[in-house]
């Protein structure tokens, strides 16, 4: 049974039921409670308990005060961004090229959901940037925000998302970085530019609502070299079994 539920304010709270119980029964008593989302970190909340009754002999009777568990307030925070065993290792990239992935980030956080609303990606120098047509940030199929310039620090920034960072879970929330890729040549892109991406910092805040805040440790993922083309091997069907001799 479920009694009724108390408004906050008062120290001691009490109900009146009324439940038989017999000679050398027990009766459990669960006690829920909503904490303040304003509660300040280490403070202690100490659940007490006071059953009275009356035996059949009516008599009144007491179990005296039970102390309940200490339950300690922690403050929640983000953990640090890391690249995820998906993310992808150097390779090379052909200019013009579309949708490639580049890098995957995982967020996480501890005793509390967060909000990310901003995340700054940085490249490495002008050739890095100049090879880069838009960098798009996606949360599995969501696309959380597109990127088509950086700054003269090869920084930029995606704003406006509330991607959601769930409190004690390990999976987190994942950012997927894909780009779209100049062509190879004069005033586009320049042969072997690295387009590693690192992530530069990300602006958060609680999920229901508080202060923003701002990590800013580098993540840097892999480095991705752009190409004009990239060489190609087949498998031929063999025309024959037999090594023959080469000149010389």
């Amino acid at each position: 049974k479920t009694s009724s539920v108390k408004a906050t304010g008062a120290t001691t709270q009490s109900w009146n039921i009324s439940e038989p119980l017999a000679a050398n029964a027990t009766m459990s008593f669960e006690v829920y409670g909503t904490l303040s989302s304003t509660i300040i970190a280490a403070s202690t909340t100490i659940a007490t308990l006071t059953v009275a009754g009356t035996s059949d002999s009516n008599a009144s009777v007491t179990t005296g005060t039970i102390t309940g568990q200490t339950i300690t307030a922690a403050a929640g925070s983000i953990a640090a961004a890391a690249l995820t065993d998906s993310s992808v290792a150097t390779t090379l990239l052909v200019g013009g090229t579309t949708s490639v992935k580049v890098a995957s980030f995982r967020i996480t956080a501890v005793n509390q959901d967060y909000k990310v609303t901003d995340i700054a990606l940085k490249v490495t120098n002008a050739n890095s940037s100049g090879a880069i047509v838009n960098a798009v940030l996606k949360n599995g199929g969501t696309t959380l925000g597109t990127i088509s310039s950086f700054n003269s620090a090869f920084i930029a920034t995606s704003t406006g998302m509330a991607l959601k960072v769930p409190s004690n879970d390990s999976a987190g929330a994942l950012v997927d970085v894909y780009l779209d890729l100049n062509t190879v040549s004069a005033g586009t892109a320049t042969s072997t530019a690295d387009v590693k991406i690192t992530l530069d910092s990300f602006k958060y805040q609680p999920w229901t609502g508080g202060t923003e805040a701002t990590y800013g440790t580098d993540q840097a993922a892999s480095s991705m070299y752009v190409v004009k083309s990239k060489p190609t091997v087949n498998m031929v069907a063999q025309t024959s079994n037999t090594l023959s001799a080469g000149a010389g």
